[in-house]
């Protein structure tokens, strides 16, 4: 696989939509001066693409995951369908969310939305989490019986119930086998009804349960990413005393 994404790239004769599709299929940034790790000696160390950690939190539920996209695929079907985006959004802001849970009281799908096939909803990852079982409140018991959107509904589902395994902290790793099947019956559904969502991500997420199980922990970004303002501060802070003139 990585000697075919050089070639494509280093080939005089490659075109531009050619070099973008080989590196989205493969889910590699191409640098002509970054290949050191990659196709350098250090390559049988490294070990790409085994080494890669397949973070459910980024693949799942952060911006450009696979979660965030199928939150306004999801949406944009049942607006197309005669449902407005305020009705939408006053379903899931009077959805009571575990305590846990990031509240949607103030969320409005009308300002959030990307009317496109190919963009995720611009929200959080902490967000994600609940609007997807929001969200799949409402396909149980709104639209669960409208024939049109029955696949929608159906592949939507599965996502929820994918994702509540997965925030079950350890207790995630007594279901595996149970996680493995949804991530994979889910895979094939979305593929089928999102394609211009299809990302690497998409596919990284099959990974995830073989990582958790040989991890023997289910870890995420979650954590340190709950800091990650005042680790930017911090960091901004120092770039302008010590880097900039």
């Amino acid at each position: 696989m990585l000697e075919e994404v050089r070639r494509v790239m280093e080939d005089p004769a490659s075109k531009a939509k050619d070099k973008r599709d080989i590196q989205t299929l493969c889910g590699i940034n191409y640098s002509s001066t970054g290949m050191g790790v990659i196709w350098g000696p250090t390559q049988d160390i490294a070990q790409v693409p085994e080494c890669m950690c397949y973070d459910w939190m980024h693949n799942v539920c952060a911006s450009g995951g696979v979660g965030a996209h199928h939150v306004n695929q999801l949406v944009r079907v049942v607006a197309q369908a005669g449902v407005t985006l305020t009705d939408i959004t006053a379903f899931i802001q009077k959805v009571v969310q575990p305590t846990s849970n990031r509240s949607l009281r103030s969320f409005k799908f009308e300002q959030r939305i990307a009317d496109t096939s190919s963009a995720p909803i611009r929200a959080f990852a902490s967000e994600v989490l609940s609007l997807v079982p929001a969200l799949a409140l409402m396909c149980d018991v709104v639209l669960g019986g409208f024939d049109p959107l029955r696949e929608h509904v159906a592949c939507f589902l599965l996502l929820a119930r994918a994702l509540d395994i997965q925030t079950h902290n350890n207790d995630t790793l007594d279901f595996l086998p149970r996680l493995d099947t949804l991530l994979r019956q889910y895979h094939k559904s979305f593929c089928k009804l999102y394609p211009g969502g299809v990302k690497p991500k998409i596919h990284y997420m099959l990974r995830c349960c073989q990582q958790l199980l040989n991890v023997g922990a289910n870890v995420s970004c979650f954590a340190p990413e709950r800091a990650h303002k005042w680790t930017k501060t911090i960091s901004g802070f120092a770039f302008k005393i010590c880097v900039k003139p």
